[in-house]
């Protein structure tokens, strides 16, 4: 779980006001909800972020996954159809994508 990626939303009343939010450096967006009122919905970071899931924990989803993916190819593949058949094109547990 990545906490970094967690954000604040809350609301604020007049065009001043979400000025003054533009300029904090945890800003990431605000959208305009009513042009007559103006109010606005900002996005921002978090300004402390407590990383406290233990190390453990992602260390055992890690091997957990990886011995599924092993089960699958020994148990089901393996057995059922013949490595000709097959090939592994991609095999990934730390699905880090960036765009």
């Amino acid at each position: 779980m990545d906490k970094t990626k967690h954000r604040k939303v809350y609301y604020v009343e007049g065009e001043n006001k979400a000025c003054f939010e533009v300029n904090k450096p945890q800003f990431r967006q605000s959208t305009c909800l009513d042009e007559e009122d103006d109010y606005y919905e900002v996005e921002a970071a978090k300004s402390s972020i407590s990383l406290d899931l233990p190390t453990q924990l992602g260390y055992f989803i890690l091997q957990y996954a990886k011995l599924r993916m092993l089960q699958f190819y020994y148990d089901l593949l393996d057995k059922y159809v013949d490595r000709s058949d097959f090939e592994y094109m991609e095999m990934d547990t730390v699905s880090e994508r960036r765009v």
